[in-house]
């Protein structure tokens, strides 16, 4: 790579701050490179974990009952899970990001998860950049459905509706802006009033555009052409909230009324990755549980569903459908290529912390 040279022995370190100041909070350089990792994944030109290939990653899954003194038992949002992958295309990267999780965080004033990256050399293996990654994990998590508005919306969307006052959603806000320049409307949901009133007067504030928060989750839905769920708790979307022909972009746990799902385009991040997924974990939920228990039993016609690079690769959608729906779990694929472009950034900027391996390996 270019820019600033490092040594063998050592490894680039960088902080949250050192990321935004290689550019992560540039939502049209995020929204790109996620383009670029879904054209990159539709050409095959990629791996994750597991012989499948697709695993969205390696969870530890703490037992209900206490094994021995000590141990952690299982809780709602208490997880720890490692997830590698491979991204060839313009990339040529591989890495981990490995994160733990405690919903008892949030009691403490602390984020509910820590997220790092690791990137290696693919042919030496060795480090070359270690980030912190909660901000990178959710604005690589918004820069998915802002590929999503970039293809599936059209020019005369007005109104945007968004479920959930989170971290994730601060991007998509930023993406649906930069996205859909001729929206004039935004409205947000959160069990959580009062931080969704926060919420709203910060993001108004950072992006000079008015954000309100809704009183009910169907105030928030009528009549809006674009609906981005991000919350962490579950509901059902009805069908009598929704405007004809609203894109849903779908990342959190929903229950879809069958109606909306059975006349829907429906477009994947990568539908084999929630394949894999389901197969390997039926009891962890996804949202697109029951679309593939739809498609699987016929009431979805195949031409009906496709994957975003599908879409970006030239795939025309058909007409007169009633939804389009996009669902997306998040790829490690995703996590390694805008880390890897952030390392490039931060060696061309001079960014960052050089780290030493060693001064010379005690044994080779």
């Amino acid at each position: 790579m270019k820019g600033e040279k490092m040594e063998n022995n050592e490894l680039l370190y960088l902080s949250e701050e050192d990321t935004i100041r290689a550019g992560l909070l540039d939502i049209r350089f995020c929204v790109d490179n996620a383009e670029e990792v879904f054209r990159t994944v539709t050409r095959g030109e990629y791996l994750m974990g597991g012989p499948s290939e697709n695993e969205h990653g390696i969870r530890i899954c703490f037992p209900k009952e206490k094994r021995f003194p000590g141990m952690p038992v299982a809780a709602p949002g208490y997880s720890f899970m490692a997830m590698p992958a491979y991204v060839g295309g313009p990339f040529g990267a591989v890495g981990e990001k490995w994160y733990g999780a405690s919903l008892q965080n949030l009691k403490k004033n602390l984020p509910r998860a820590y997220h790092m990256v690791m990137l290696n050399d693919l042919e030496t293996g060795r480090p070359l950049a270690l980030l912190t990654a909660p901000l990178l994990s959710a604005a690589r998590s918004g820069a998915a459905p802002g590929v999503a508005m970039r293809y599936l919306c059209h020019d005369g969307c007005k109104k945007a509706a968004l479920v959930g006052a989170g971290l994730m959603n601060r991007f998509v806000i930023l993406a649906l802006f930069s996205e859909c320049p001729g929206i004039e409307s935004v409205q947000v949901y959160d069990i959580d009033g009062e931080k969704c009133k926060a919420y709203c007067r910060e993001m108004s504030e950072f992006t000079g555009r008015e954000v309100s928060a809704a009183g009910s989750m169907e105030e928030a839905l009528r009549d809006a052409d674009i609906v981005h769920t991000g919350q962490s708790n579950s509901f059902v979307l009805k069908k009598a909230w929704l405007k004809e022909g609203a894109v849903l972009l779908i990342s959190s746990d929903v229950e879809i009324e069958q109606d909306i799902l059975c006349d829907a385009q429906l477009v994947f991040d990568h539908k084999a990755a929630h394949d894999i997924w389901i197969q390997n974990d039926p009891q962890m939920g996804l949202p697109t549980f029951d679309a593939l228990r739809l498609m699987e039993a016929g009431a979805i016609p195949a031409d009906r569903v496709c994957d975003l690079g599908d879409v970006i690769e030239g795939r025309r959608l058909p007409e007169g459908v009633g939804h389009r729906i996009f669902y997306w779990m998040g790829m490690p694929v995703s996590d390694i290529a805008l880390a890897a472009a952030l390392y490039q950034n931060a060696l061309d900027k001079k960014i960052g912390t050089k780290l030493r391996l060693w001064d010379k390996p005690l044994w080779k």
